[in-house]
């Protein structure tokens, strides 16, 4: 390739890019002329959806499955665990959420646990309705609850259910290698606390489920 400058008496710069198989290199003429090598772009496969949004692809997980990396790099991963069930009027509590978690090749898990379930209104106990937690081998980066606790019972003569607890939540950046495969696990939202099937409001409503997130640069 030839470059011919529009006026000489101007610097002229330009870029290329070169590609050796499936790395580039960025090129520049100066007068030591020196190779940058440019990361090729993070590219997977796997989720129950994947979506294109501002630059980014995101591979959403909604259910157990395999994320697997044909090229690799920095990924954003978003691990929310269940949350639990809210409680009933009287006599059943909710449900525990289910915990979800990466594993990527045969490393230690990253997980998020699934959210307490809530109390029943007439036990005035709220259970065990604490947010999930994540374990020691968390993400670099924000933690916090997953916001899908289920709701109480309302309509409660002595005191309404209470509230499941939200699933644990971790977000973070991950070097995920070329050739890996990551393990998904979601948790489920928990059952809500049952009394009275032909009156909606006596019972509890079902913990929301959790989901696993992937996100890198197109």
């Amino acid at each position: 390739m030839t470059y011919t400058a529009d006026n000489n008496s101007v610097p002229q710069t330009f870029t290329l890019t070169a590609k050796n198989g499936s790395t580039s290199y960025d090129v520049t003429n100066s007068l030591t002329p020196f190779v940058t090598p440019v990361d090729p772009p993070v590219s997977a496969v796997g989720g129950n959806s994947v979506n294109d949004i501002n630059g980014n692809r995101v591979h959403t997980f909604t259910s157990g499955g395999t994320f697997t990396v044909n090229a690799g790099g920095s990924i954003t991963v978003s691990i929310k665990g269940g949350g639990g069930g809210g409680g009933a009027c009287y006599n059943d509590a909710g449900g525990p959420g289910g915990l979800s978690s990466i594993k990527i090749g045969t490393d230690t898990p990253y997980v998020a646990n699934g959210g307490g379930g809530g109390g029943d209104g007439y036990d005035d106990m709220p259970s065990d309705n604490s947010p999930g937690t994540t374990n020691p081998k968390d993400i670099t980066g924000l933690t916090g609850g997953a916001l899908n606790g289920g709701s109480g019972a309302t309509a409660c003569g002595d005191g309404a259910g209470y509230d499941g607890g939200d699933g644990g939540k971790v977000e973070g950046s991950i070097n995920i290698l070329t050739g890996k495969t990551v393990t998904v696990v979601v948790g489920s939202g928990g059952l809500g606390g049952v009394y009275n099937i032909s009156q909606p409001l006596e019972n509890g409503s079902a913990g929301g489920p959790g989901s696993v997130t992937f996100t890198y640069p197109l």
